[in-house]
């Protein structure tokens, strides 16, 4: 049955009813009321009066017929059945078939009229008009051919691409017997022709699933090794799409599709709502954009360069040690460094490479290393929070961030679980190393706590929405003691 409410509904059939009663009662008794009147002149005018009451009757009865078909039928039983709202062409097909038959019932029945001579001469003029409107009724049929074969329904979001044409993509709103218009996602409805929709390749986004699959190319340069290329990508795509998929949702795949004279070209493929596809595509690629920046690479162009016969040296598996001093700068924790003390920090890291789901760092455990983390992604979970205070909920660190510091510089536990989302490539500061670290440089440790002590008011005021109760100087004063009892060898002033 229709979806509108019994009352409406039956506003829909109580007027043409009581109008076909009223219209058949006065025919019936007509010929008695005239024959009283017995005025020879008023002969033609019940003649006119019978023609009118005639068609006045049929009309009638095919509004009642046509508001049955659309509101019974066609939006109740057959919308109910199919799951979707009937498209308009249908309601419009059913509501044309009424109007000719009631057309052909007002010849035969009202004027008496054979309708064979009518059949006749609508074949002529349907030849001739079958011939000055070919595109048209090529749409119609079309139409009808796409609600029978059903490629696509309304609220779909669809791709049209024919050889020649402009690639087309938005939501369907109406199929109507001579056109589909279609949302697209610039906000503007576009009008397509049935018959080109029907020689058009059509993808349809929303079917079988409401997620659909879309690919990002980015070629890099040959002498990138596949596998730090792929883990690079594959950060910067779960880290685009985070926002646009659920935890559980199909991840990212990265493959490389070829080797090219410009590289080798790798495919990024994501699976999102086909309605957050243009902001999912916009996300990941700015994401890939920071991760190859960060990691020293830039996307391929085409070159011009002298084959050689040897190769000169090794491709990079890495960041080379002045790239990852400066990324070690770029921290809020060692912006302050001097250059020397950059270069002598990038001599003492240990690099090291993790696959995706290690565990970088236990919760509770005792510190024995702090991470920069150079390619990849972590997943940084800080449990149960303390009473009183809302909990941190999980978070993403790509490239430049740092894991670890405050439980190293202080000697305490871990107080975060940190795995690795993607394959992850990482900088190791061990204890000792950092030991030799601050004692080259009397003034690194008060800079260290100082920088730690705004780190930690900032991450407090998120977590609370409040401001440590310390004042600086004396949080910087108990991270500058810890510092002391973890590396009691080092001469602090």
């Amino acid at each position: 049955m229709s979806d509108l409410p019994a009352f409406l509904l039956a506003r829909k059939f109580i007027p043409p009813l009581l109008a076909a009663i009223v219209l058949g009662v006065a025919l019936y008794f007509g010929g008695q009321s005239y024959q009283v009147i017995g005025l020879a002149a008023l002969d033609r005018l019940r003649q006119v009066l019978a023609y009118g009451l005639g068609i006045a009757e049929i009309a009638v009865l095919a509004v009642l017929v046509h508001r049955f078909l659309r509101y019974i039928v066609l939006d109740g039983l057959v919308a109910r059945a199919l799951g979707t709202p009937v498209p308009a062409l249908l309601i419009q097909i059913s509501g044309l078939m009424v109007v000719v038959t009631a057309a052909a019932a007002v010849f035969s029945i009202v004027f008496q009229q054979d309708l064979t001579i009518l059949w006749a001469a609508s074949g002529v003029l349907g030849l001739v008009f079958g011939m000055a409107l070919k595109d048209m009724i090529l749409d119609v049929f079309t139409g009808i051919a796409l609600h029978l074969d059903r490629p696509i329904r309304l609220g779909d979001i669809v791709q049209l691409h024919r050889m020649g044409d402009q690639l087309v993509e938005g939501k369907v709103l109406e199929i109507s017997w001579r056109a589909t218009r279609l949302l697209d996602d610039f906000g503007n409805v576009v009008i397509v022709p049935n018959s080109r929709l029907g020689a058009a390749t059509i993808t349809n986004f929303s079917a079988p699933d409401p997620t659909c699959w879309f690919i990002v190319p980015v070629t890099l340069d040959a002498d990138v090794p596949p596998p730090r290329a792929i883990r690079i990508l594959e950060a910067a795509a779960v880290e685009g799409i985070a926002a646009f998929t659920s935890p559980t949702g199909s991840a990212p795949m990265v493959a490389a599709k070829g080797l090219t004279s410009t590289g080798v070209d790798y495919i990024i493929c994501l699976r999102v709502p086909p309605e957050k596809r243009l902001s999912a595509r916009d996300a990941v690629v700015q994401q890939v954009w920071k991760h190859l920046t960060q990691a020293g690479l830039k996307p391929a162009w085409p070159k011009v360069a002298q084959a050689e016969a040897h190769l000169t040296e090794p491709p990079r598996e890495g960041l080379t040690p002045a790239e990852v001093a400066l990324l070690f700068s770029a921290t809020p924790l060692f912006r302050d460094l001097s250059e020397a003390t950059r270069g002598h920090l990038a001599s003492l890291v240990r690099y090291r490479t993790f696959a995706a789901g290690a565990v970088l760092v236990q919760a509770g455990e005792a510190a024995a290393s702090l991470y920069l983390v150079l390619e990849g992604l972590v997943l940084i979970d800080a449990g149960r929070a303390p009473k009183g205070q809302k909990a941190a909920p999980p978070r993403l660190e790509g490239p430049g961030g740092l894991v670890g510091t405050q439980a190293v510089l202080m000697a305490e536990g871990y107080s975060e679980t940190v795995r690795c989302r993607t394959a992850l490539r990482a900088a190791e500061l061990d204890q000792p190393a950092l030991g030799r670290l601050l004692a080259s440089d009397s003034t690194l440790a008060r800079m260290l706590s100082r920088r730690l002590a705004d780190e930690m008011r900032c991450t407090q005021a998120s977590l609370t929405g409040r401001r440590l109760m310390a004042p600086d100087e004396e949080l910087t004063e108990d991270i500058l003691a810890g510092i002391r009892r973890a590396f009691p060898n080092v001469v602090i002033p």
